[in-house]
């Protein structure tokens, strides 16, 4: 009878809540309901890598769709796992069989080895090895990228068996050679070997000009208000054909580089306002890290929400 009294440990509907919000499938544990922990605890850990995984594979436009789905799959299996654990602790407010797990060091190790060794894990194979956000600081590279834009790159490139090689024309994230805590972002216009010259508004890659026509529309209105400084001409890649701007009655600077073995050299798009490898050198291919692929979305401090830049692709710029 002592023994059975004993074991007769009602489960607190408010503990169940905090296990839950600790971790999905973490109350279901608390209220006896292992094996429906578990499957909570899984499909919460693996719809955001999948989301990331299909988004990739899906097309380019999709991606940003795609992994907010399954971020907001994701948040409804954890708030559908909290609720049910605590449904389940009031059914069991007035009795309840104590399992062998009911014990605190084995909610605290479920804890440690499902943050630790799952989701953190996932975490970082996802930033290193997949995707990654940033958001954009500085005009460097308007006007394909504009202060306030937050956007996600491919960590799929530059590396053995990755999908993307390095091109030029690509938008691409590189460790900073003066500062290796810091990333920044460029155009890639010289590959190892390339002799790249800039004449006036104009640059030469392997003496071949890469710039197209004068632009003489930008994709927004207010934009459209940088052309009052700005001379904007398309320029041609071997990944992409993007918009590049220039100071109007501005002396350009003249220059020539032969790009070494192992290296790129980078440009802002932005021409005259852009910190790059006419000022910090050449970059080493090693420290290319990412390929930008998609806005998510992009808020000015002086206009609010950029609506229209939502989705927008710079794959193809």
């Amino acid at each position: 009878m002592n023994q059975s009294i004993k074991q007769n440990k009602p489960r607190k509907p408010w503990l169940a809540l905090v296990l839950g919000m600790i971790m999905p499938g973490l109350g279901h544990v608390y209220t006896g309901q292992l094996m429906k922990g578990v499957p909570f605890f899984l499909m919460f850990s693996f719809l955001i890598p999948a989301s990331i995984l299909l988004g990739l594979y899906a097309p380019d436009s999709a991606l940003s769709a795609i992994v907010f789905l399954g971020v907001l799959m994701a948040l409804a299996v954890y708030i559908f796992s909290i609720v049910d654990a605590f449904k389940s602790a009031r059914m069991l407010s007035y009795t309840y069989a104590v399992q062998s797990y009911n014990k605190a060091y084995v909610y605290v190790a479920l804890f440690f080895f499902g943050y630790f060794f799952v989701l953190s894990a996932f975490t970082s194979y996802c930033k290193d090895q997949l995707l990654e956000a940033y958001k954009v600081p500085t005009k460097s590279m308007i006007p394909a990228l504009l202060p306030g834009d937050h956007f996600f790159v491919d960590k799929r490139i530059n590396c053995p068996g990755c999908k993307y090689k390095v091109q030029r024309g690509d938008l691409a994230i590189f460790v900073y050679p003066n500062n290796r805590n810091s990333v920044y972002i460029k155009r890639i216009i010289g590959l190892p070997g390339d002799t790249i010259e800039g004449r006036r508004d104009e640059i030469f890659v392997n003496g071949k000009s890469i710039r197209g026509e004068k632009v003489t529309s930008l994709d927004a209105p207010d934009m459209n208000k940088l052309l009052e400084d700005y001379i904007a001409y398309l320029e041609r890649g071997n990944s992409a054909s993007y918009v590049v701007l220039w100071k109007k009655d501005m002396k350009q600077e003249s220059f020539s580089v032969v790009v070494p073995d192992g290296q790129v050299f980078v440009l802002g798009d932005n021409r005259n306002d852009a910190h790059d490898s006419r000022h910090f050198g050449t970059v080493p291919l090693r420290d290319v890290t990412a390929k930008a692929k998609q806005i998510w979305f992009s808020r000015s401090s002086e206009t609010g929400i950029r609506w229209r830049r939502f989705g927008k692709l710079l794959s193809g710029n």
